[in-house]
């Protein structure tokens, strides 16, 4: 009866007292209240957390290809990873393979941030208390991701690059493949 509808949740299973738990890592979300019926939406890891918001893949990607149409591009892949400026500013880094890159990438970045914002918990760290700062974003081709998978021996379909995560792992190796290749 607490439970708001179309809100993510963390399913924890616990013992009646409280005194042990265990989270399963689903998320998922009450689409009904009578009877409560819920959906899974997704996974823990799942979630880029900076400061708190708790940003899921799903809004993540929605904004993401929200703003692609707005600007007649074809996403084909991508990974969006946390980042810490050296200013000690917080912000979403993305790496976007594309096979045409925006007329502008101040003006894309803008409005994917705008649409960022559509998510409540990124608006209120984004706009409200200034805790993350406008995402950085670098436009690849789609061989770039081709060639981190054939570097550790993953390339087939079965392979893919993970689109987010809180560790700077894969993104490190997407940029410095990017770097050499320039």
């Amino acid at each position: 009866d607490t439970v708001d509808l179309n809100t993510d949740y963390v399913i924890a299973v616990t013992t009646k007292a409280g005194l042990r738990r265990y989270v399963l890592w689903d998320t998922v979300m009450f689409t009904w209240l009578e009877p409560h019926t819920i959906k899974i939406t997704g996974r823990t890891k799942y979630y880029i957390d900076i400061v708190w918001e708790c940003m899921p893949l799903s809004e993540i990607e929605k904004a993401l290809m929200k703003t692609a149409v707005t600007h007649g591009i074809s996403i084909s892949e991508y990974t969006v990873w946390p980042y810490i400026q050296p200013s000690g500013k917080k912000c979403y880094e993305c790496i976007i393979a594309t096979d045409k890159t925006p007329d502008s990438i101040e003006d894309f970045t803008a409005q994917l941030d705008h649409n960022l914002c559509d998510f409540r918990a990124y608006k209120d760290e984004r706009i409200d208390t200034s805790m993350i700062s406008a995402p950085i974003i670098h436009f690849v081709t789609p061989d770039v991701f081709y060639a981190r998978l054939e570097k550790k021996g993953k390339l087939g379909w079965q392979h893919k690059v993970p689109k987010i995560s809180n560790e700077r792992t894969v993104i490190e190796e997407l940029l410095q493949l990017l770097a050499t290749s320039h």
